[in-house]
């Protein structure tokens, strides 16, 4: 069962890992969904973010790209995916302590993505993507 699990790529992390790795991360995964579900409000930014770096979806602070662009890039991951399809995306503050950076950080983040014509700004409502045209 794992297995398959790994050749359909549970997660881009996870290739060519072995099997006793996979099913850590399956139970990790689990344990934070369920402390996600049962936890106070304040503390989800803070499991997400966990999760996130340890599914490398996280900024590498000892890159040598520019944090601002790592985090416009995940960014545009999720969008692709369709993480926020009609919502806004989440409050700079949330954006910062998910990937842990800094405000300017995320403000440079959402410029690059502003300036591509992948969101843009409802005053006093948040950032939302650009819809796509019909063909």
């Amino acid at each position: 069962m794992f297995g398959s699990l790994l050749e359909t790529g549970l997660g881009t992390g996870l290739r060519g890992v072995g099997l006793g790795v996979a099913v850590v991360a399956v139970v990790f995964l689990i344990l934070g969904l369920v402390a996600l579900l049962r936890c106070r409000k304040e503390y989800i930014p803070v499991i997400v973010s966990a999760m996130a770096s340890w599914w490398g979806r996280a900024v590498d602070h000892g890159s040598p790209v520019p944090a601002y662009e790592q985090l416009a890039g995940l960014l545009r991951e999720r969008i692709a995916a369709g993480d926020w399809p009609s919502a806004p995306l989440p409050a700079v503050e949330q954006l910062k302590q998910e990937y842990d950076v800094e405000r300017d950080t995320v403000l440079r983040a959402v410029a690059m993505l502003r300036a591509e014509g992948l969101v843009y700004t409802v005053p006093r409502r948040g950032l939302y993507v650009t819809r796509k045209p019909a063909p």
